[in-house]
């Protein structure tokens, strides 16, 4: 059983790959001048629940000269403020993430996309914190707490790489992605989470990897599924490579 060929070609492009509706309203890019720097902001206007206000979220740069400013540098986040949109009332800012690391510019696919990722009616905020050009992109996960209308970081959904919303089957299910290069960037280990309340349960893992065998190559898959309070193989496919 194959449960993770819809997402595994489109690393980190959750837009593509979860089946919730965008909860996106608008956003809007802009770069300015302000006393021989330059300013980067991306603004979002985000629905987060039917019964709440619109928010409006901006991911601020770094202030840079022009000569300075360029897209590796222009990507680091150094604030994220959160906005009730239609009073302009601040809610909250967020400086850095966990283990101090610099949030980055884009949160899916490079383009804003704010899931639901708990499946509790609430929308969530992703802050992307590695990746850049890699295929492997790192995200921390705020959830929102409908008691504070704040976003709060939580350990469970962070450094999660490429994260998608699994489509199929039954029960509120999140995956990862993580490929580890080879051939055509098809090794690597997918892994799908069981979401019970603010906790993850690991339920399903499938790893590829290429191995040497009797001088041919092969790609090596195996597939395991929780059974018992345990991950328990149930399928290894060995497919080799012709040259």
């Amino acid at each position: 059983m194959r449960v993770f060929l819809i997402i595994c070609f489109f690393f980190g492009m959750i837009g593509t790959c979860y089946s919730q509706e965008t909860n996106l309203i608008s956003e809007e890019d802009s770069v300015f001048e302000q006393n021989g720097l330059l300013h980067s902001i991306q603004k979002a206007k985000v629905r987060i629940n039917s019964s709440l206000p619109i928010y409006r979220i901006e991911f601020k740069s770094a202030e840079l000269p022009k000569e300075e400013f360029q897209r590796s540098k222009k990507e680091a986040v150094f604030t994220i403020n959160v906005y009730k949109n239609d009073s302009n009332e601040l809610i909250q800012t967020i400086s850095d993430t966990l283990k101090d690391r610099t949030p980055l510019l884009g949160t899916m696919n490079y383009k804003q996309e704010f899931p639901d990722i708990n499946f509790d009616g609430y929308t969530d905020l992703p802050v992307k914190v590695r990746g850049g050009m890699s295929r492997n992109k790192v995200y921390d996960f705020w959830l929102f707490d409908n008691e504070t209308g704040k976003f709060v970081v939580n350990p469970e959904f962070t450094d999660l790489i490429n994260p998608f919303i699994k489509l199929e089957g039954e029960g509120n299910k999140i995956g990862v992605f993580a490929t580890s290069g080879c051939s055509g960037h098809r090794c690597g280990t997918s892994k799908v989470f069981k979401v019970k309340g603010d906790k993850l349960q690991l339920v399903e893992r499938e790893s590829t990897s290429l191995e040497e065998m009797n001088s041919n190559n092969y790609f090596i898959t195996v597939y395991e599924e929780l059974r018992n309070g345990k991950l328990d193989t149930v399928k290894i496919d060995t497919s080799k490579i012709e040259e």
